[in-house]
This record gives structure tokens, sequence and C-alpha cells, in this order.
């Protein structure tokens, strides 16, 4: 199912209805044919029943292209793309040659909007240019211009031909965990209502379409929005949510796709009950999942690292649209570019999938990918 978000390009099922259309033609074509057969005199010596010919259908032909219903949600200016539906389930990764449809390519920066130099180095490295961009921005830095709208780096994104995507962040980043500032409470009891409507009003006055992905993996303990840390209670992300996408809605922000986005699921006791954080399908249009692979993780293959997220939000949220919201594979990671190679495998069998955002920032692990030519390599490859 295609990611919807309604930017004004093609038609997600513009090549299905093409197929339909020359079925209809076809079938058209053989109906008209049977009756001239059977309206048309006998021919002397001849048989009366030409319905019965062997080589007569009434019939439309079988088309081995599935349908594929579509959400009125769709994800990002990806856009310039053609969308072709798979024919057969793939069972082997060996037979994957090149991709049956088109994934759209996603980044994080370190400085995201405010570095276009670090996009083309990106894109350089890829030889591809990525759909999406996505900045990172908090609700408190010491420097309060940077806790504004970014209307005028929006309009820059939009300009390079890159959709928008901001992760909103409740918090300061420069302060750890325990921040009762900006506790789920302080969301929900209206302390931080003012900030937020300004910012709301801000991106309605802007207008462009954009993705906005607010207090991402929430399941996790490490950030100030987490389940059981800073005084949080259960239920209050639910709350929390509603309260700022209710606060949009007030002021006719509707240019905003939000994207719910939770941290893979794992076997520890850092992650939490998905459906129970999940705010409802009125108030999500996308669902990101983030999740990284690195050494201490075993350098996981894709279907091993979000299999089983994927399973969960398919119960949790059924035919809602997908995207890798945030990922990276550690150049630590010996079989780096084939880890690469099978994520895009796995996710072209995945049809609510529609986009990978890569995480090119260096640190420990190193994630960056323009120092990798060969990581550049594999993922231009499986985007064909």
């Amino acid at each position: 199912m295609l990611l919807t978000v309604k930017l004004g390009f093609d038609h997600p099922c513009r090549e299905f209805l093409r197929i339909v259309t020359l079925l209809m033609i076809t079938l058209a074509c053989a109906i008209a044919s049977l009756f001239a057969l059977q309206t048309a005199p006998p021919a002397a010596g001849s048989s009366s029943q030409y319905g019965h010919s062997p080589a007569l259908s009434r019939s439309a032909p079988r088309s081995n292209v599935p349908t594929a219903a579509t959400s009125d949600v769709t994800l990002a200016a990806a856009a310039r793309r053609g969308h072709v539906v798979a024919t057969e389930p793939v069972q082997s990764l060996a037979v994957i040659s090149v991709p049956t449809r088109r994934i759209i390519l996603g980044v994080s920066v370190v400085q995201g909007f405010w570095n276009t130099g670090e996009i083309a180095s990106f894109s350089k490295s890829v030889g591809l240019s990525p759909q999406i961009v996505m900045n990172y921005q908090g609700w408190a830095y010491p420097a309060a211009s940077l806790t504004d709208f970014p209307a005028k780096q929006m309009t820059s994104m939009v300009a390079a031909g890159y959709q928008p995507e901001i992760t909103w962040e409740p918090w300061n980043g420069s302060d750890g965990v325990n921040q009762s500032d900006f506790s789920l409470e302080s969301i929900i009891d209206g302390s931080h209502d003012a900030y937020i409507r300004t910012w709301a009003e801000a991106a309605k006055a802007w207008g462009g379409r954009f993705l906005l992905r607010f207090a991402e993996e929430m399941n996790g303990n490490w950030r100030p929005w987490g389940v059981g840390v800073n005084g949080n209670l259960p239920g209050q992300y639910v709350q929390a949510w509603r309260h700022v996408h209710q606060l949009f809605q007030q002021v006719g922000a509707s240019n905003v796709t939000w994207v719910w986005s939770p941290n893979v699921v794992t076997d520890g006791s850092t992650t939490a009950q998905l459906k129970s954080l999940f705010p409802g399908p009125s108030y999500v249009d996308v669902i990101g999942i983030d999740g990284y692979t690195y050494p201490k993780a075993a350098c996981q293959t894709g279907g091993a690292l979000f299999g089983k997220t994927m399973d969960e939000v398919k119960l949790i949220a059924p035919g809602t649209p997908v995207m890798i919201a945030e990922t990276g594979i550690a150049t630590s990671c010996s079989n780096r570019s084939e880890l690469m190679a099978q994520l895009y495998h796995w996710v072209q069998l995945q049809p609510t999938i529609e986009a990978v955002t890569w995480f090119d920032h260096a640190g420990s692990p190193d994630y960056q990918i323009d120092n990798d030519p060969s990581a550049g390599a594999a993922i231009r490859q499986a985007l064909g």
C-alpha cells in the first residue's frame, strides 16, 4: 500500500488502471467478435454451435498483476517515481536483481536543513538525490530561534527538490532524561500550549506539506517522554500526542502528515507494548520505525532487526503506511554493504513500507555513508 501524502504527484494506481483499461478493451473486443459470430448466418455444412468453439472465450484474459489498495495518506515527495507492484512473492534474496518497486530515499545529516552541503555530499556518495530530508528540532535550545518553526529553511528544502521532515522533540537536548519541565504531564496540562500554538500557526502560514515526527522512540527509556521515566505514567503518552494534535487542528494546520515512530521492539526491558502507546488511526498518518545495526547487536539483517516490530504494527494499525524512519548500519560491521542490500530486499517484501531514511552521522557507532563508497554503491544499486 502506498503512503499517500497527497503532494500532487502521480497517482499510485496509474499503472494498474492502465492495465484494467486494456483488459476491458480486450474483453469488449472478444464479446463483439462472439456476437458477430452468433448473429452471422451459418455457412453451408458448418456447425451452428459457434459459442462452444475453443478459440473463443466469454471471460476477460487473466492478469498476474495484483490489485493494491491505496491509502489516502501518502508519504512524501517521492514522487517523481513510477510504482510497479510485485507480481510474485520473492522466496530468495538471490533472485532479486532489481527492485520491483521504487523505495523513497531519505536522509538525516548532522545540521539538517541548515547545511545543504552535507546533503549534497550524501547525494554524491550514493549517486542519487534523497527525496526526504529529516531535521531534528527540540523545544528548548540556548538560541530561541532554533525552536521556532523553520519556514525559511523548509522553503529552501522544497526549492531544492526535497520533502522536509521534522523530528519534533519536547525537551532540551543537553539536559538528559530527567526534565520535569518536559514531562508528559506538562504537555497534557497545557504548560506548553502557547509554544505549540505559535509553532502550529507558523506551520499553517508556511502552507506546504511536511512530515512531522513527534516525540519518537517513546517505547524506550532514553528520552524525557519515554515510558516509565521522568515521572511519566501509563497512558500519558497517548494523551500528550492527542493534545498536541488537537492544538494543530484548532489553528487549522492541516498541512501536517503525522508520523508515529517507535523504536524497534526487542526482548530487553527498555521496550513497552506498542499498542498502549498508539494514539489511534485518527491521529496518525504514517508509522515510522527506528532501528540500527551494529556489532553489539550482532550486525543484524533487516528482517531480524525490523521483523518483530512490523508484525506488531500490522496488528495495531493494519494497512497504515510505514517508513523506516531512522536507520543506520555501523561502519564496524564487516559486511556493511551486504547488510544494506539485504535491508532493501526485506523492505521490498513489505508492501506497506514506502521509504528508508538513513542516519548519515559520524560518532560511535559511526553510521556515516559519505566516507564509505561501497555503502553508497550498495544503496544506489538497491534503488536501481
